[in-house]
């Protein structure tokens, strides 16, 4: 029998050990510039990160080229999540003078970053169902992330209504149940 090449067997390759490595320093590099409040590195960083994370998905030899394009996709969305929400917030006192005006104000980029990652999770759950997850190890993947999912959330939810914020009530819980959702796939394909 013949011996398949390498680049046949799934796997790291050397390029995506270097990239993996160099965006671990660079996260290391973004938690010290958070922790010293220096926003500029923390800018140029944080999205650093990710790419890094891009490049390592598509230089890797993949199981499956549809988990790789869904891991990919929801990296494309953390990263776009990650700089929505690392960008300032519209002043309040700012905005709320410029409706007084009669103006729109700036753009509150949050919902967008949260829109952004609720989509890259999406797009985990399907990666990793695309990894061939049975129906039964997704049940138990539930059952042991739902105590804790429940625990949490119901923590979440009244921190929410205590602070007044029960609009957000109903999207908390749908991204918690994503989230959720997307850590049963992973715990169904061993992924975890």
């Amino acid at each position: 029998p013949t011996i398949p090449p390498v680049t046949t067997t799934p796997g790291m390759i050397a390029a995506s050990w270097a990239l993996l490595g160099v965006a671990g320093l660079s996260a290391t590099v973004d938690w010290a510039a958070v922790g010293l409040a220096r926003k500029r590195v923390e800018y140029a960083a944080k999205p650093v990160v990710i790419l890094l994370l891009i490049g390592a998905a598509v230089t890797l030899t993949p199981v499956s080229e549809l988990r790789r394009g869904y891991t990919v996709t929801a990296l494309v969305f953390s990263l776009a999540g990650d700089v929505l929400l690392m960008l300032p917030e519209p002043d309040p006192v700012e905005q709320a003078r410029a409706r007084a005006r009669g103006e729109p104000g700036n753009l509150d980029l949050f919902p967008f970053g949260l829109a952004a990652f609720l989509l890259a999770h999406i797009n985990y759950i399907a990666g990793f169902r695309a990894g061939g997850a049975s129906l039964q190890n997704t049940a138990l993947g539930a059952l042991l992330v739902l105590p804790v999912a429940l625990s949490v959330g119901s923590i979440v939810v009244r921190s929410l209504v205590a602070r007044g914020l029960e609009a957000l009530r109903v999207p908390v819980i749908v991204y918690m149940a994503v989230l959720g959702a997307m850590t049963a796939s992973a715990v169904a394909t061993g992924s975890v």
